[in-house]
Order: C-alpha cells, then structure tokens, then sequence
C-alpha cells in the first residue's frame, strides 16, 4: 500500500516525528521548527545502512511533507556511519514483498525515487554540482587499460547478462515518464527477483551461475516498447558450440 493521502499535516518539529531507521534532522542544529534546509540520515549504521521496506515507506510519509512544507527549501540526503548505502538489505528487504501479478507490483526503490522526484528543490543526478563524482582519472595513461580490462573481468564473473541488458534498456527504453517507467521497472524488477541466481548465490555464500536467457527467461512484459525493425536481429542457431 502506497502512502498517498488526501491532505497531509505538516509537522511543527520534523525532529519529533517517529520514524523507523532514518533521522531527520534541523540546520541549523537546535532548531525548535523546520528549517529551510533539512537533513535526511539514513541511520542504520550496523548494517552499512542497508535498505529496507520500512525505510521507503519513511520516506514515502515525510518527502510529500517536504514538497508541500514552504519552510523547507532544500533537503540533504545522507548516511550514519562509514557507508551511505550499501543497498537493498536482502535478508529483511523482501520478506514482506507480497505475492501478486508482477503488473500489480510496484517496486520499492521505484516507490523511494518517485518520492524524491516529486519533492521540490532536489537536484538531478546529472547536475554539474556533483562534478567528476563518477569518473576513474589515472595520472599514467598505461593504466587505463589494465583498469578497463580489470572492471571487464569483474563484470563477466559477477553480472548476469540477462539483467544487465534489461537494465540497459530501462534506460533507454522508457516509456516517457517517471510514472510510467516506474511502472514498467517495477514488472520487470518483481520477475527477476523471484527467479534472482545472484540473490540465491548470497545466501548460500557461492559464486553466482547466470545461465538465464532472453529467449527462455525473459519477464512477461518484454519487450515493453514497439520496436522499430530497421534490421532484423539474428537469433542463435540451434547448433552447438
């Protein structure tokens, strides 16, 4: 059930908000009201702030406070402790996921971003206040390659090919809108956690076996987009390698 209500109280203090797993907090600190900067911490140190459903449903409550809160003018995203995130907490993240058609399930990162794209005042990944944070510099250029073919090995052993084409075609393959693609993201996300080899390796502390394919494995609603044939896509022969 996704938090979407009518009218939404905004509170005097976000401080005194009861919340599970994230802190929210005044700048300046000491604040007895909201600020017009606030500080969102996502606090569950311990586990490297590892993401669960209790935390998009927070996040789902307070964003739309912030949106429609005129007090609050930018807010500021961040983690407890040494780590930001290290990402879906898979031992508490899905047990509550229900069981539903996978066009039904709306995927908790989506549900999370949506937040966070309909609030005011955030700045988009691309914004060139975050400068070079995604880029590799290396002052000889004699290991660029060396890197390259590093990464390269890395993602032949750890990345099952499947999703990593599906996820490429997410990017590129959206349907218009941050609505729609979480739509779209969602389907395609609840597939492919419950047939997930690389989940299923975690648990059982083993190297992942990605043998799935498109033709075989591929989620109901693939491909989502029309596709325009201005050249016919071979398929593998029948033949052994």
């Amino acid at each position: 059930m996704t938090f979407d209500p009518d009218t939404i109280d905004i509170p005097k203090s976000y401080e005194t908000v009861p919340l599970t797993d994230i802190k929210v907090s005044h700048h300046p600190a000491g604040a007895l009201e909201a600020t017009p900067v606030i500080v969102v911490t996502l606090n569950r140190p311990e586990k490297h702030n590892s993401f669960t459903l209790d935390m998009m449903h927070v996040f789902e409550k307070i964003y739309p406070m912030f949106d429609v809160d005129e007090r609050v003018k930018v807010v500021v995203l961040t983690g407890a402790g040494k780590m930001f995130c290290a990402g879906a907490d898979l031992e508490r993240g899905f047990s509550g996921m229900d069981k539903v058609r996978n066009q039904d399930y709306h995927d908790s990162g989506g549900r999370l971003a949506l937040a966070i794209h309909r609030c005011r005042g955030i700045f988009p990944p691309v914004s060139p206040h975050f400068g070079t944070l995604f880029q590799e510099t290396y002052a000889d250029a004699d290991q660029v390659v060396a890197r390259a073919l590093e990464l390269a090995t890395e993602i032949a052993e750890n990345v099952s090919p499947m999703a990593s084409y599906l996820s490429r075609e997410l990017m590129w393959r959206n349907p218009g809108s941050a609505e729609e693609t979480h739509l779209v993201d969602s389907e395609v996300l609840y597939h492919m956690l419950n047939s997930a080899e690389g989940i299923k390796a975690f648990f059982e502390k083993r190297k992942p076996n990605f043998n799935a394919s498109l033709e075989v494995d591929a989620p109901p609603s693939f491909p989502w987009w029309s596709d325009i044939d201005t050249r016919r896509r071979p398929k593998a022969s029948k033949g052994k390698l």
